[in-house]
């Protein structure tokens, strides 16, 4: 008899198509939070089993907190009507990730300048040298004050959160990826004059200040333990 894997030992859930009482179960979320102004976009698995991911449409900051939690009632209130059930703990099951959001943010002036948008910021700023030390500036801060970053998120439930495929929380970084190192590489050697020199434009470009988070949704037969929504 072939031994099956029950936890997340293996990327079968990841690449999976979804499960149609789930994939319905998202879409009625989505087409409700639509409905309140809320754009939800992305519906695919995650890494534990039964787990799925949604994401909001960048957005402010303050607007963004308001519809989270708009987000995460709706998550409990249309999941009860599929037969499922919305867990948020952060580790409701030993050995497979638990629920959570990842939070991307950007930084832009008032006037709806992205500052992580070279062309963008060069051309607000008439000069080459603003966007590389804007940059610098903010992976200067991401080591400085790492130490800090991790305060901020430490708890026990986010601590033990995570694993398999997703980087543990201690995990302070700044990837830059080879495109974006070799441009500021290239920079401080005097060799770069203006923003055509960078080789793709940053993520996120206007609204000013976008922010937007992933939910994971992880769904489980109401029987067992139901609907567990990881909202990332």
């Amino acid at each position: 008899m072939c031994w099956q894997p029950r936890g997340q030992e293996m990327c079968d859930h990841y690449f999976a198509p979804l499960n149609t009482n789930a994939n319905d179960c998202i879409k009625a979320i989505q087409e409700e939070a639509f409905a309140l102004g809320i754009s939800l976009k992305t519906r695919h698995r995650e890494v534990a089993p039964n787990q799925y991911e949604m994401a909001p449409y960048f957005g402010r900051v303050t607007q963004q907190i308001d519809q989270n939690l708009v987000i995460m009632q709706l998550c409990e209130e249309v999941a009860a009507r599929y037969n499922l059930a919305c867990l948020f703990q952060e580790k409701p099951f030993a050995d497979i990730n638990g629920s959570g959001k990842h939070h991307n943010w950007s930084v832009g002036t008032s006037c709806g300048i992205n500052l992580l948008n070279a062309k963008q910021v060069e051309k607000a700023s008439g000069s080459a040298s603003t966007f590389p030390i804007v940059l610098a500036a903010i992976i200067s801060g991401v080591d400085k004050h790492g130490d800090l970053m991790r305060a901020a998120i430490s708890c026990p439930g986010n601590d033990f959160r995570l694993g398999a495929c997703e980087a543990p929380p201690a995990v302070i970084s700044a990837y830059l990826g080879g495109s974006v190192t070799d441009f500021l590489d290239a920079y401080r050697q005097g060799k770069v004059s203006h923003s055509a020199s960078f080789p793709r434009a940053a993520p996120c470009s206007s609204p000013p200040c976008p922010s937007y988070t992933l939910f994971f949704l992880q769904f489980q037969c109401v029987r067992v333990c139901a609907f567990h929504s990881s909202l990332v």
